[in-house]
């Protein structure tokens, strides 16, 4: 009987131009404010500052490996709840800068947290690895001290509360007896027994009742089981690292031992994986007279690896940074060829090799979402057996989709 209520969610925008500006004039325009209406909607509506996270100090922090990795595997825990309830929250929001929506983000870091971290677990204990086995070691063993004293804490609590539970239980049972039988000698019914109980815990919550003793007695057993666990982890990594050697003494790897390394990992893995189509692809434009280049946000050994078997003319690829003496840092050189640095790092490649204003990229094939700004910027675009993300951006925006087996 009540009346319905109308809320739209649906809109239609219109603009008219001037006689002299054109259609395209209109439509650019309609697109700009469409994106700076989304831009300003996600700003104040859906995109918030997250919490800052555990990862932001290690740099500062002195972490060894291991203890890297936990703080990774936390910050993304943290990280896919909070996504889950942004996706759950605003399901179709996608990002006007990226293009992503939250459910992407959280398919991205689920990855992660499935099988990238348990990966750097792995590579981490299979061989020890650690920067200071000293300080490992020690703090290790004092989490091991502190867990235990947690433990034996919230024991102490439990063996009280269970001396608690059995008084209420026995004074329960001569309840029963005084209802059904005799109360002893002098006791004035229930007064007795709150008196006998009350007198038994001087120090006792009066207001705390049978089912939170109950209750807390529970929590405190879990809580004991899951610092047990923990102990039992730390004390499984301090056998894992008893037997390394000293700093002075681990294991390294020299510059080329690491190319060597990353150069097996495309030959036995990656090898695999290559398009027989996209082959044919880069030696049909090149007998057309194009320049061909691979740009790619992986390592530029792998990259280098991968441009022999395509055939490619040049590459775009990751840099690793390397100090004076020739050794990687650990660091990348410059940003991650990714996303809209592709046809930036394009632009700064073709300006160099042919002078500013001489070429264009007449075409660019992309499979990942990553890849939608280097689509966007040439002449023709190809989205290859795309997912689902760049599927749609595919349709969007007009660019074929190729199904490569």
């Amino acid at each position: 009987g009540e009346d319905p209520a109308y809320i739209a969610d649906t809109y239609r925008v219109y603009y008219v131009g001037e006689s002299d500006t054109g259609e395209e004039y209109a439509r650019n325009m309609l697109d700009a404010i469409i994106k700076h209406y989304y831009e300003f909607s996600a700003e104040k509506y859906v995109e918030e500052p997250l919490q800052s996270n555990g990862v932001s100090a290690l740099e500062k922090g002195n972490y060894d490996y291991i203890e890297s990795v936990q703080v990774l595997e936390d910050s993304v825990s943290e990280m896919l709840d909070y996504l889950l309830s942004k996706r759950a929250s605003h399901p179709y929001f996608r990002s006007v800068e990226t293009g992503y929506t939250y459910d992407d983000l959280y398919q991205i870091y689920k990855f992660l947290y499935n099988y990238e971290i348990p990966s750097l677990y792995a590579a981490i204990l299979t061989d020890a690895e650690t920067s200071d086995i000293d300080l490992l070691m020690s703090r290790l063993t004092k989490d091991c001290e502190d867990i235990q004293l947690e433990i034996e804490n919230r024991q102490d609590r439990v063996d009280y509360l269970k001396s608690l539970i059995d008084n209420y239980i026995s004074s329960n049972r001569d309840l029963m007896d005084y209802h059904y039988h005799v109360s002893p000698e002098g006791a004035a019914g229930t007064e007795y027994i709150l008196k006998d109980v009350d007198d038994n815990h001087k120090d006792g919550n009066a207001e705390t009742t049978y089912d939170e003793l109950i209750q807390e007695y529970v929590n405190l057993n879990i809580e004991i089981r899951q610092k047990t666990l923990e102990k039992s982890h730390k004390e499984y990594l301090l056998s894992v690292f008893e037997g390394a050697p000293g700093a002075e003494g681990q294991k390294s790897y020299s510059p080329e031992e690491i190319r060597q390394i990353m150069v097996d990992f495309h030959n036995e893995v990656l090898i695999k994986r290559y398009r027989k189509e996209a082959i044919a692809e880069v030696a049909k434009r090149k007998r057309e007279g194009c320049v061909t280049v691979l740009v790619s946000a992986t390592f530029e050994v792998i990259a280098l690896c991968a441009q022999e078997v395509l055939g490619t003319d040049a590459v775009i690829a990751t840099k690793m940074e390397v100090d004076p003496e020739g050794n990687y840092t650990g660091r990348v050189e410059g940003d991650v060829t990714q996303g809209s640095e592709k046809p930036r790092a394009v632009k700064e490649w073709a300006d160099g090799a042919f002078g500013p204003g001489s070429w264009e990229v007449a075409y660019a094939y992309g499979d990942h979402f990553s890849d939608y700004a280097m689509l966007k910027t040439a002449k023709h675009g190809y989205a290859v057996t795309p997912g689902q993300t760049l599927e749609r951006a595919a349709k969007r925006e007009g660019f074929p989709i190729l199904e490569w087996k």
